[in-house]
């Protein structure tokens, strides 16, 4: 970046870079309120924390996705946080943490290398809530270290902004108000508010801004030239990857006169192991502990860990396969988490992408009555709008160019989650139906909810053991265990596990099996013209012996199906069930024969770990 322009940039910057000024207070003052500070981030850290692991974010199945990871700086299991927050935005990049713990802000852009579609998203706690706010058009936000404001680089082509011109911006009041800088890179704040590096594109051409003329100006640092994008590591220091001798090295360089950039520390050596070529460096000067992508060549990449003025090889920070991609790291503001971004593999079936796919989180305190209010209310709610493809049975076409988000004759969702101590998948089904028919004697002409769940999450379809299945069948052979509950006395007349195969008089059921056999329970609820059902699932490994133990990271797999009658089956009368019936279901997998006998049509639930306490 040209002088003149840093000048511009740095004069716009004046008015807004100053704040009130703590140079005339006592020493015991400016201590204290150092110390009220950092108690209240460490709050605000944990309350969001506890929230975004709790309730992570459903994965991208979008090839070109990048999602933004959550992870403890001394190492252990990653958490997605953000990965689609609209449709079609499926690459978020450069997360930046507030310094009061409280917000993470985020750019989500669709695939491509134009930008102008990016949005600047804003992800933090309302009433204890998640949520995720839009602030509009721009990429590569860097939230300051004081006050309200936010610097972001903005693209105009393709958004909706008025302001037409591109460049740097500062944002105030949540996004609604903006200055224009000028200039283009990527901003990160220095702690002071006083100075802010942008960084160009192609590297090394990193450049400081600061209102003070002789401490701004590119970064020259022409023995040790930077590899990748370095970050703020103190108020006149960065950390970055750069060039040496004896390869690629973590450093911390002193930037106190741009102009005549030198090392001051190295971080990590090559020497030191593992071998690995390091990128994205950042520093917390709160806790001393420098954390780095190592990349291997032609095997992928992972996160490492050094502590400064330490000799000891880095330490990975995850115990998994390499990641193909991981960039854009940033610290929680008290040094203790790690946000990054990384595109990473989606769990496979035997078939290919499970195309539906959500975390469960841990709840407790569920009561089964049919009112959701013991729900937490960020929990997700998932569409059940997929028709069933059944070659056994023909249903009504007539919903299938509806909107079966919207529809009043039918549209669903679902929420799910599971509780550790009970070792049961709560599922809360919500049906919008203006029609409610619950006399029918037969099963497909009735409305209902059903269940599927396979606790091994099954890769591969069983054959049935008999040549007459349907009649000899029992749950104990079937990998996929089918729960009926249906919204009235009545219950769902499916074929129970006895010899004579009879219809089963529970309500909820079990097909082929006995549902007393389980603790799987079901409660429902009809106002106007919103049922809700409310399920209390045990899941096995095989039916009725070995339960699935329920637990962090465990997959299942797992449908929701909803079954809408409009007309109601009067004595002696017959009707075509095509004419009549709807059936939608969660998962979009093809169904290859029977579905209680093919794993591979359900989708995939993975359990989420429970909140922190």
């Amino acid at each position: 970046m040209r002088s003149k322009a840093i000048a511009a940039i740095a004069s716009g910057l004046v008015l807004l870079a100053r704040g009130p000024s703590l140079a005339q207070a006592p020493k015991a003052a400016i201590k204290a309120a150092a110390a009220d500070r950092a108690a209240a981030c460490t709050k605000a850290v944990d309350a969001l924390v506890a929230q975004l692991r709790r309730y992570p974010a459903r994965p991208s199945i979008s090839p070109d996705r990048m999602g933004i990871y959550l992870i403890d700086a001394q190492g252990g299991e990653a958490t997605l946080i953000a990965a689609e927050p609209e449709p079609g935005l499926c690459r978020c990049l450069w997360p930046s943490w507030s310094v009061d713990g409280k917000s993470i802000a985020f750019s989500a852009r669709r695939p491509g290398f134009g930008s102008g579609g990016s949005r600047i998203k804003i992800l933090d706690l309302r009433d204890g809530r998640l949520q995720i706010r839009d602030l509009g058009p721009g990429s590569s936000p860097a939230l300051a270290p004081v006050g309200d404001r936010m610097m972001a680089l903005h693209f105009p082509e393709g958004s909706a902004n008025p302001q037409p011109e591109g460049g740097l911006w500062i944002l105030r009041k949540a996004g609604l108000e903006r200055v224009c800088l000028g200039g283009h890179g990527r901003p990160r704040w220095s702690p002071s508010l006083e100075r802010f590096m942008i960084i160009g594109d192609p590297l090394p051409s990193v450049s400081i801004v600061d209102v003070r003329p002789d401490r701004a100006g590119e970064l020259q640092a022409k023995e040790t030239p930077v590899l990748s994008p370095p970050s703020w590591a103190g108020e006149n220091q960065l950390v970055a990857a750069v060039h040496t001798d004896l390869g690629a090295a973590v450093a911390l360089i002193d930037v106190s006169n741009p102009s005549a950039a030198a090392i001051r520390e190295f971080l990590w050596w090559p020497a030191s192991g593992p071998a690995v070529k390091p990128a994205f460096p950042i520093y917390s000067t709160v806790t001393g502990l420098c954390v780095f992508v190592g990349a291997q060549a032609g095997k992928g990449c992972a996160l490492y860990s050094t502590k400064a003025s330490a000799k000891d090889q880095a330490r990975r920070l995850e115990n998994r396969a390499l990641d193909q991609t991981i960039e854009d790291l940033a610290f929680s503001p008290d040094g203790r988490y790690v946000l990054f971004s990384s595109k990473r593999e989606l769990a496979r079936s035997a078939r290919g992408l499970r195309v539906q796919s959500t975390i469960a989180p841990a709840l407790s305190g569920i009561t089964l009555d049919g009112d959701l209010k013991d729900w937490p209310a960020a929990i997700p709610r998932h569409a059940i709008q997929n028709m069933r493809e059944d070659p056994a049975q023909e249903f009504d076409q007539g919903d299938q160019h509806a909107s079966l988000s919207t529809s009043p004759d039918l549209s669903a969702c679902f929420s799910v989650g599971y509780d550790p101590k009970e070792q049961l998948l709560y599922i809360a089904v919500v049906v919008r139906d203006d029609t409610l028919v619950t006399g029918n004697p037969e099963l497909f002409v009735s409305d209902s909810v059903e269940i599927h769940v396979d606790g091994t999450h099954g890769v591969a379809p069983k054959r049935p053991d008999h040549p007459v299945w349907d009649s000899n069948t029992s749950a104990r052979e079937t990998p996929v265990l089918h729960y009926t509950g249906t919204p009235g006395p009545r219950p769902a007349p499916v074929k129970t596990e006895t010899a004579d195969a009879k219809r089963a008089s529970d309500n909820p059921s079990l097909e082929y099996g006995d549902v007393k056999k389980t603790r799987t329970r079901m409660a429902f609820r009809r106002l106007g013209d919103m049922t809700t059902y409310e399920w209390a699932v045990q899941v096995f490994d095989q039916y009725p012996d070995a339960p699935t133990r329920l637990g962090p990271g465990v997959s299942i797999g797992l449908d929701v199906e909803v079954r809408d009658q409009d007309v109601e089956r009067k004595p002696g009368q017959f009707f075509r069930l095509s004419e009549q019936s709807t059936s939608i279901g969660w998962s979009s997998m093809p169904i290859h024969g029977f579905k209680v006998f093919d794993p591979t049509s359900l989708g995939e639930v993975v359990l989420g770990r429970p909140p922190a306490r």
